[in-house]
């Protein structure tokens, strides 16, 4: 979904509001990471391994009109 979105979106001028997009994806991963587990909490330094072993889609520009 995330590499779709940046595919539809991914116009020149458009860069900003494709890393905001990509800030709110990262902030909802680890909020429902966190909901997964009663023993421990999901740490903002076990999320940075767990994306570096599972990385998301970085944002790009697809298409250039100018």
């Amino acid at each position: 979904r995330v590499q779709g979105y940046f595919n539809y979106y991914g116009v020149s001028g458009n860069c900003r509001s494709l890393q905001q997009y990509a800030k709110q994806v990262e902030r909802a991963w680890v909020k429902w990471l966190r909901k997964r587990s009663n023993k421990t909490r999901l740490t903002w330094e076990r999320y940075a391994e767990l994306k570096k072993r599972f990385p998301l889609p970085r944002p790009r520009i697809a298409v250039r009109f100018w």
